[in-house]
């Protein structure tokens, strides 16, 4: 519960203090119960361009802990480093498409292709996520 809530205020504190560059990032929160990615920050690094980070929480687990992912996508595809509390990284090739709902609020789809870990087979098509995206 201590590391979810010091997550949760570092997350909060990186949203005040990127005020005055609000224009290049924007808010990103799941649409879905999947747990796998449910909030958290974009960087706009370019038309083309995005770098993502956030947290994951599923409360439906017991003794359930934050996990983390990071993302960057050129156009519609990307790679992804995502762990869940205790264990090790999963490494995926992504694929994204988005639309805007209005000027300030656009809505995605997100979809895992192929996910990698150290001493597992590789997986393809394991998860996949619905969100939105706010402009700050």
């Amino acid at each position: 519960m201590l590391i979810r809530n010091m997550l949760f205020q570092c997350v909060a504190l990186l949203v005040l203090s990127v005020g005055m560059y609000a224009s290049d990032f924007k808010l990103l929160t799941s649409l879905t119960n999947s747990g796998d990615y449910s909030g958290g920050i974009r960087y706009v690094k370019s038309a083309n361009e995005v770098i993502d980070f956030g947290v994951s929480y599923d409360e439906t687990q017991a003794n359930a802990l934050p996990g983390y992912w990071v993302d960057y996508y050129h156009g519609y595809f990307g790679g992804m480093i995502s762990a869940l509390p205790n264990q090790r990284p999963t490494y995926s090739l992504m694929f994204a498409t988005e639309g805007n709902l209005s000027p300030t609020v656009g809505v995605g789809i997100g979809r895992r292709l192929l996910d990698v870990q150290k001493h597992r087979k590789a997986k393809a098509f394991t998860s996949w996520d619905a969100y939105l995206v706010i402009s700050i």
